[in-house]
């Protein structure tokens, strides 16, 4: 009596086969596969026991859960027979080749069959052909993989986005999904964020917790919930945490910049990723509208170098923490307080006498308040005339020269079109023998460098441009904090961090008739 075969069918559908089959339906490309070998089992009247298919996965990728299955099945013995349309549905990994085809196959006493390109197991001498195939299999992987990687860096250089899911904070444009678009929610959470942690000096893990306990949903919760396709690993988690809100802290892309190319993959069967030097990262200007300004980027990145503020137990942060320094050696001041002395601040090398400082590097509290309150109020009054505000903002001096500047770069366009016109005009003299050809070059030389010339000029003006909008917005923004903070009667973190920079305090005088000096850092 004949021996009857129990057979499983194994079929595969990638990414790169959808795109090659782009006319045929995903589905159906499966089935074809499907009748193909089905044609095959029954034409052998070898009994079939099961149909194994992975959708949309790579011949490279040892995670895929029919094939896994598949595996399983065939070490516990539940068949005879693999079939696949070839060996690169099967697996495209070299070492998967040998580790099963011409290893464990055999010792399971699992016979392989491949009718496209007649790999069989069962076949004395087919070893070679089947390492042969694997080879090609994996080459045409990595060539498929370095391809990508050539038009993936320059859709980079091009400032597209091409990350799977869009930032948090942005949302794909439905009419170009290499753009991003401001999502109107999520992106005022982001401004939040930056806010709490500049102005307020609210620590990343405390605004965790604020965001949490306000029932705001974290990213990835966020995207699932609003139907975003998301692959981001790193972070599914159900709640806000500190890493979560450093690197939105940290993501230049905020400012309207793109940032992309910071990590890559070691090789095409690594699932691991590492961090690519910042050197090396693809960076584009102005890409698509900010979410905050690169000012106040700036800004939380010079105080995530700075020393980390102090946080008493409460998990409140005092009022000069992180902003006084020691004018003599620079080191930070330390807030003291005994038992029934008023608070204070002194160097934190007062005793050390490598650093050659004394106690007298120290001021009170109280004093301290004081003198930067009415500092800021001073600084106020002396910036601006409240009641002349509204006219300074009308008689800008930025948008006059902005408007100088646009008229002169329209004369030199204009220029530039006549050049060219001139151009034409000297190459139709040629063609009618009015002039000859090397006269012809002559003149197209002289046109040619004059245009250059031109462009140039143009070029310093968009600088120029450039630089007075800077100025002008960064006027804006003075004037609009100097109006928030007129009527100033005390002090808190948020007003602190938007006018001062950095406090240093100097050494009490020994002459009463002397003041101590205080140098202050204004940021504007």
């Amino acid at each position: 009596m004949e021996n009857v075969y129990r057979v499983a069918i194994y079929c595969r559908l990638s990414q790169e086969d959808r795109k090659k089959y782009n006319d045929i339906n995903e589905s159906e490309s499966i089935q074809n596969q499907k009748a193909m070998l089905l044609k095959y089992v029954n034409e052998k009247k070898w009994e079939l026991y099961d149909i194994y298919f992975d959708d949309d996965y790579s011949g490279m990728d040892a995670k895929r859960p029919a094939w896994n299955r598949l595996l399983k099945d065939a070490e516990n013995k539940k068949f005879d027979i693999i079939v696949c349309k070839t060996q690169s549905r099967f697996t495209r990994d070299m070492e998967m080749v040998e580790k099963y085809l011409n290893y464990k196959f055999r010792l399971w006493g699992i016979r392989f069959i491949a009718i496209v390109d007649n790999v069989d197991t069962n076949i004395q001498g087919g070893k070679k052909a089947r390492q042969i195939n694997g080879l090609v299999n994996q080459w045409y992987v990595e060539d498929t993989s370095e391809s990508i990687k050539s038009s993936l860096k320059i859709m980079r250089e091009e400032g597209k986005y091409i990350a799977s899911t869009p930032l948090y904070g942005y949302l794909r444009d439905a009419r170009d999904k290499s753009k991003i678009v401001i999502d109107p929610e999520a992106s005022q959470v982001v401004k939040r964020i930056f806010d709490m942690y500049y102005y307020k000096d609210i620590g990343s893990e405390m605004i965790a917790n604020i965001l949490n306990n306000e029932g705001i949903l974290p990213p990835a919760k966020y995207k699932k919930e609003k139907l975003i396709p998301t692959y981001n690993h790193y972070n599914m988690s159900d709640f806000w945490n500190g890493a979560t809100i450093r690197r939105i802290l940290k993501n230049r892309v905020y400012t309207g910049d793109m940032v992309q190319g910071t990590t890559t993959k070691p090789d095409i069967k690594s699932k691991k990723t590492v961090q690519v030097p910042k050197e090396k990262w693809v960076i584009v200007e102005n890409t698509h509208e900010p979410i905050i300004s690169k000012e106040l980027f700036m800004c939380v990145q010079k105080k995530f170098k700075d020393k980390k503020t102090y946080v008493n137990r409460q998990n409140v942060s005092y009022l000069f923490s992180g902003k006084l320094r020691c004018q003599n050696c620079d080191s930070t001041m330390q807030r003291r307080k005994c038992h029934g002395v008023t608070p204070y601040y002194r160097c934190r090398h007062s005793f050390n006498p490598a650093k050659q400082c004394s106690n007298e590097y120290r001021i009170q509290y109280d004093n301290l308040y004081n003198i930067i309150l009415y500092k800021i109020k001073e600084k106020i009054d002396n910036y601006c005339d409240f009641e002349k505000v509204e006219n300074k903002l009308k008689e800008n001096t930025y948008i006059a020269k902005i408007n100088n500047l646009n008229k002169q770069k329209e004369k030199l366009e204009e220029n530039i079109t006549k050049k060219r016109k001139y151009l034409t005009r000297i190459y139709e003299d040629m063609i009618d023998n009015i002039i000859n050809k090397e006269e012809y070059m002559i003149f197209k030389e002289t046109y040619n460098k004059e245009i250059l010339e031109i462009k140039n000029k143009i070029a310093e003006i968009d600088l120029l441009i450039e630089n007075f909008k800077d100025f002008n917005n960064y006027e804006h923004n003075v004037q609009s904090m100097i109006s928030k903070y007129k009527n100033i009667d005390k002090l808190d973190r948020e007003t602190l961090n938007a006018f001062i920079d950095v406090i240093k305090i100097g050494a009490i005088s020994k002459n009463k008739e002397e003041k101590q000096v205080i140098e202050i850092y204004w940021k504007f």
